[in-house]
């Protein structure tokens, strides 16, 4: 094409972002994009635009068909030569040389003429996107690759990088196995970590009583590779150190190497030159490595500070210290750092799941690659970062670095792009590796101060071998970048089996990926510079106290220049090191200038005033006033002064933190301008008072005296203490038990006393959700009249009255909130609200009311009416005739059976049965079944003397004929059932399924062995004596009345508590209870059984599921799923309603379990399997524990926070429970998964159709 261009001016374009052009001129490019002069963009991402950049041009050369490329950038670059011509340009990026030509001849920059083109259009990237494979997405997602194996050189031939890289082979099997680290020494060789035993350790490190040969098979060893000849090839190797077991991280270090190695962090040394290790000593360990073998101790990195960095893998609890006696203690990830000496060790972040790979930028930030939550997260010295479900430090998180996931959270390995020897576009560029997809994948960093995000770039390497696992990525001293490939068949190290055969134990590669575009041999490269050479200046340790103050001194002219902000930062951090409490005050100040957007900078600030707080209180007990608060503050800044220093100290882990902290509600409630009855200083109180410890509690008590005034809201704040208390510890001071007694008691006796003075028998109601167990009551909302409806419009109250609505559970709810038993009069009336179904759809008839009457002979009920839903928001007044059926014994039952979206829901008020409505006694009730629930387990935990009186009071209140049996049921569940809970389950679900004429009249229960004459047995509500005959004689009664899904559910609430044990296997064999039952109980509860229990089941144990007919089951839902149109509402639905409470997909749900968002690349088949069975494989980390309490009660659930203390569980509903060390008696590791087994009786066909196709369409963002 014959066209010319000539500079008015001295041009060239940059074209970013590379893509598709389909549409016409006005689609592809702006002309109102300005131009910026002598401005290039490092390593911020791809913008989907045409910048034009102002360049010097001395020469010009006309263009030619194969030019070398000359950065104009560079100043030693040949300036002579061009990019390719025009047509190659735009038929790369797919855009019509007219439409560039256009575009830029609309600008007013060139003018056209003929003969040559005399400008130079340079191309930065002429094309950073590697191609797509051409191998089947599916096996990407397979978590055992259904591909064959593929020689090193065949699967060179399947790599896709971008336009001018090259990928080169360095070494591979058998000259090398499984590589798991690299790291480069001076000299330029590569030394790695090699591992033919994972994933089993073998039980000590056994090395070699020989040297060992390069020529010797490979073993766990750590070996050397070097290029003798620089002919790219490293030909020489040597075994540095055989006879290992897993080792993982290692570096480089005087005359050998520090490296890890089950269980510990050795110095491996060569004394004598020989190349080959002669010494072995262990610098820091034990580690523990009981719980996982693939992460561990990895990516050791030199910080040029004289401390070593390196990464706490998954699962695993370490306690480590140092030889000056500093220890810590480190759960699943963390990053720490210590001495090359092993003299100390120190934590620099807390969480992450599990870190594998680390890397520093430009302004000597570490970044962490992560296995299972963020691919890459900037660190911040001493802060703390999300992990499985555990609680944040006391600061809060630190703000995530990118919220992409680039469809896997299966990430090893990351390397920052420093040096010339890539393109100018991959400056600043994190490269991290993807073993799931089998990518390298590519980040930009931008920053706005000290807070770097990362922006997705187009991936650096695509491979169509799907054995490929980029573990770990390093850039050589050549500028190279190089490659740790795992090879292998198998991913995932528990989601398969660790004994399965295809595991590959030997092929293993290395990798150099180079951009050769500007020098397309092969020879060497001068040595780039390593990152950390230039860092000299970034080094807090050495920096002066008085050159921190002056550096914080200086106005902030830009916040968000990252140069200026990380000076600041590292300034706060000195401050952090050695400041005073005078520095603590100068941070106070500074912290609410800083821009929000610069999340690290702030976060810093919080972090330096946490560690001079937490030297301070170790050093003195007394609260330093002074300095810290000063005498002329205004109100404003007053209290945020005191509110910044209770969030401070509330994460100092010191005793006198939370002493100071009451310290400073005192001060302030005394010479605040608000006074004492402040709102925020009653809200401190409570946030501290849940964090002192035993010896505060009467400080705190005579805080709220002096702060608050009414006798009840005084009470409501010392209950607040003990709930949070309660759930923080898992379990009470003595002081607020007594005081709790104390309250409860009063409540009791004030209760009885208005109840008779009104003369009103309480009855209850309960919820019951169609699917589970939910037995959330329904929340009160505030909903309109239809007057009109009402016989006497006039009489009604104005405005909105509240209902108990289904609501409030959301509109995909489906249950029944179900009142207790009255005796029927002339006639029953209330008000129903909510609707039915779409309201220009027919009505579904789903959603009602309804009254059910028991029969006098059998106690069976019927329904008798049925009220449905009005179908709008205001509600309807609805009155029945009871007459026929005066004096007998009927319920009411509000029935939401609509499970759609919308117009979903119904309510009930106003019941004209006295007992059933809203009132002033049912709120009194209310409270005293929270108080109940918060002291009655430690109240009847008392020594019987200490008890006597408060047991005296409560068996007037719950033998009261005030109360009927769900009101009665739901009391003692908290205080007797707390003592008694397996005649509370039973007496529970007795009532829910209104069979409590059982507890009502004698002649239905005969004590077990009494003759026909013998006399009734009659039910005693107070449990302090004879409550083992009491449960043996109701629940021989109950099973016999209880039909089987009953029978079930009185079973799966009895497993949790091993008192039941021998009980349901006596009522299995008295022919009370089904043997059909146990086959509900779940795996955890026979794993969980000791020998002799066992035993007793022995012959009746039903016979299991084979692994055969599970398979065969997945395998037909996979085949059914595949038929079945998946509805992507449905799908979000089912995964909120039954995913949500463990699992994260895409920011939503909670990080309990494994998250989801790598389940987009999984096969349909893969899913299944992990959806329906569960307990195949089980990570160890989601592997369920029983909790054996001394009370008799089991907990199966997850540990997700463990303290000297406390132990806190989270069960299979998503919920969490803090519990006493003290009172737990074992603790036994099941090899199940937390996930219920029984998936497919929970869901259709269609919704788990629905559910897969909603995981598998959480696409990550399409890259520029």
């Amino acid at each position: 094409m014959a066209f010319s261009l000539r500079v008015l001016g001295a041009f060239a374009v940059r074209l970013r972002n590379p893509g598709s052009y389909q549409g016409p001129p006005e689609e592809g490019f702006s002309p109102r994009r300005k131009a910026r002069k002598g401005q290039a963009r490092s390593g911020s991402g791809i913008t989907n635009r045409l910048e034009i950049h102002l360049l010097e041009l001395p020469k010009y050369a006309p263009l030619d068909d194969n030019p070398p490329i000359a950065d104009p950038r560079d100043p030693s670059s040949e300036r002579k030569t061009v990019v390719p011509p025009l047509e190659k340009v735009c038929n790369m990026h797919r855009i019509p040389q007219a439409c560039l030509l256009n575009r830029l001849l609309s600008v007013g920059m060139f003018a056209v003429a003929a003969g040559a083109v005399s400008s130079c259009l340079w191309a930065e990237e002429l094309d950073q996107r590697a191609a797509e494979p051409k191998s089947p997405a599916e096996w990407y997602g397979q978590t055992i690759r259904s591909s064959a194996w593929r020689s090193p050189a065949d699967e060179q031939a399947g790599f896709h990088v971008p336009e001018g890289f090259a990928v080169e082979l360095v070494a591979s099997e058998p000259q090398i196995a499984k590589p798991m680290n690299m790291a480069f020494d001076a000299r330029g060789r590569l030394w790695l970590t090699q591992s033919v035993l994972y994933p089993f350790p073998a039980k000590a490190d056994t090395p070699s009583s020989d040297a060992p040969s390069s020529d010797a098979p490979s073993s766990d060893a750590i070996v050397v590779l070097e290029d003798k000849d620089s002919n790219g090839t490293m030909e020489t190797k040597t075994v540095f150190a055989d006879g290992l077991n897993i080792p993982i991280g290692l570096l480089p270090y005087q005359d050998g190497v520090i490296a890890f190695s089950i269980p510990n962090l050795y110095h491996l040394r060569d004394t004598d030159g020989d190349g080959v290790c002669d010494e072995r000593k262990v610098i820091l360990g034990p580690f523990d490595t009981t719980r996982d073998t693939h992460g561990m101790v990895n990516a050791l990195r030199d910080g040029q500070d004289g401390w070593i960095h390196a990464c706490h893998g998954f699962n695993n609890v370490s306690k480590i210290s140092g030889t000056d006696g500093h220890a810590i203690e480190m759960t699943s990830g963390n990053v720490f750092r210590f001495r090359p000496d092993g003299s100390r060790v120190e934590l620099y972040t807390q969480g992450q799941v599990n870190p594998f790979g680390m890397t520093r930028d430009k302004y000597g930030f570490w970044f962490s690659a992560d296995c299972h939550s963020k691919p890459i997260t900037q660190l911040l010295r001493g802060g703390c970062y999300p992990s499985f479900g555990r609680p944040h430090d006391g600061l809060g998180f630190v703000p995530s670095t990118m919220e992409h996931l680039h469809g896997s959270t299966a990430i090893s390995g990351v390397a920052y792009v420093a040096g010339p020897s890539f393109p100018q576009g991959f400056e600043g560029n994190l490269l991290s590796g993807n073993v799931m997809t089998c990518r390298i994948n590519r980040n930009g960093l931008e920053y706005f101060g000290a807070t770097a995000k990362a922006v997705e770039l187009p991936d650096l390497l695509t491979s169509e071998d799907p054995w490929f696992r980029p573990v770990d990525l390093q850039f050589g001293p050549d500028g190279c970048l190089y490659v740790a490939d795992f090879y292998n068949k198998v991913i995932g190290h528990y989601e398969v089996p660790l004994d399965h055969p295809d595991r590959d134990r030997t092929s293993g590669r290395i990798w150099r990926i180079r951009y050769v575009a500007q020098d397309p041999s092969n020879g060497p490269k001068p040595p780039a510079p390593r990152v950390q050479d230039a860092l000299g200046a970034i080094r807090p340790s050495e920096r002066t106290y008085q050159e921190s103050i002056a550096i914080l001194a200086k106005p902030v002219a830009q916040a968000s220049d990252p140069d200026s902000a990380i000076e600041r930062l590292r300034a706060v951090e000195r401050l952090g090191q050695i400041g005073t409490i005078a520095d603590a005050v100068s941070l106070l100040d500074r912290l609410r200038s800083v821009d929000q957007r610069d999340a690290i900078l702030k976060q810093a600030h919080w972090i330096a005033l946490r560690d001079i707080l937490g030297r301070t209180a170790k050093q003195s007990d007394a609260f330093p006033e002074d300095g810290l608060i000063g005498t002329e503050l205004g109100t404003d800044r007053y209290q945020q002064r005191i509110e910044d220093l209770l969030k401070v100290l509330q994460a100092v882990k010191d005793p006198s933190a939370a002493r100071w902290s009451l310290e400073l509600i005192e001060i302030a409630s005394k010479k605040s301008g608000q006074g004492p009855k402040a709102a925020w200083l009653k809200d401190a109180l409570l946030g501290v008072a849940t964090a002192v410890d035993e010896s505060q509690i009467p400080r705190v008590l005579r805080l709220i005296d002096t702060m608050l005034e009414e006798s009840s809201t005084k009470a409501e704040q010392i209950l607040l203490i003990a709930e949070s208390q309660k759930q923080r510890n898992g379990k009470l001071s003595p002081i607020l038990v007594e005081l709790g007694k104390q309250s409860l008691s009063q409540a009791a006796g004030a209760w009885l006393t208005q109840a008779a003075a009104e003369d009103v028998r309480l009855t209850g109601w309960t919820a019951l959700s169609a699917k589970g167990r939910d037995v959330r009551p329904w929340p009160l909302e505030q909903r309109s009249l239809q007057a009109e409806s009402h016989p006497k419009p006039r009489e009604l109250p104005e405005g909105k009255i509240p209902f108990w609505s289904s609501l409030g559970l959301t509109e995909r709810y489906q249950g029944t909130w179900t009142s207790g038993v009255f005796l029927a009069k002339e006639s029953l009336s209330f008000w129903v609200v909510g609707h039915d179904g779409i309201a220009n759809e027919p009505e579904r008839k789903e959603n009602y009311v309804r009254v059910l009457v028991a029969s006098s002979q059998t106690g069976d009920w019927s329904e008798i009416y049925r009220i449905y839903a009005p179908r709008n928001d205001a509600a309807r007044y609805a009155q029945v005739d009871l007459s026929q059926h005066k004096g007998q014994s009927v319920r009411i039952e509000v029935v939401d059976g609509c499970g759609q979206d919308s117009y979903a829901w119904i309510g009930i008020a106003d019941v004209s049965e006295p007992g059933l409505t809203r009132s002033v006694l049912r709120d009194r009730f209310d409270s005293m079944v929270r108080l109940a629930k918060c002291f009655g387990s430690s109240i009847v935990a008392l020594e019987p003397s200490s008890k006597a009186e408060f047991l005296s009071q409560w068996s007037q209140l719950i033998k009261s004929d005030r109360l009927d049996c769900f009101c009665k049921a739901n009391l003692q569940q908290w205080v007797q059932g707390q003592e008694q809970p397996v005649l509370s389950e039973l007496v529970s679900l007795v009532v829910e399924r209104g069979l409590e004429d059982l507890l009502t009249k004698p002649d239905l229960l005969t004590k077990p062995g009494a003759s026909k004459e013998g006399k009734p047995w009659s039910f005693d509500w107070d449990w302090s004596t004879g409550s083992d005959e009491t449960l043996g004689v109701l629940s021989e009664a109950f099973g016999k009345r209880a039909d089987a899904a009953t029978q079930e559910e009185l079973v799966l609430r009895w497993s949790r508590h091993r008192g039941s044990i021998a009980l349901i296997e006596n009522l299995i064999r008295r022919g009370a209870l089904s043997k059909e039952t146990l086959r509900v109980l779940p795996a955890s509860w026979w794993d969980a059984l000791s020998e002799s229990n066992a035993k007793r089941f022995s012959d009746l144990k039903p016979q299991g599921e084979t692994d055969i007919a599970r398979a065969v089951l997945v395998q037909s839902k996979a085949q059914a799923v595949k038929q079945i149109a998946s509805d992507p509402m449905v799908g979000k639905r089912v995964f909120q309603e039954r995913c949500a409470t463990c699992h994260q997909l895409g920011g939503v749900g909670k990080v309990i379990g494994p998250q989801l968002d790598g389940a987009v690349v999984r096969t349909v088949e893969r899913l299944c399997e992990d959806i329906l069975w569960p307990n195949r494989n089980v990570d160890e980390a989601f592997r369920i524990t029983n909790v054996l309490m001394e009370d008799g009660e089991t907990i199966s659930g997850l540990i997700l926070d463990r303290t000297d203390s406390s132990l806190e569980v989270v069960d299979q509903a998503g919920k969490s429970q803090r519990f006493a060390r003290s009172e737990i008696e074992q603790e036994k590791i099941s090899k199940l998964s937390l996930m219920p087994g029984n998936f497919e009786e929970l869901i259709s066909d269609a919704e788990l159709a629905s559910l897969i196709g909603y995981l598998k369409s959480q696409q990550p963002e399409k890259k520029p």
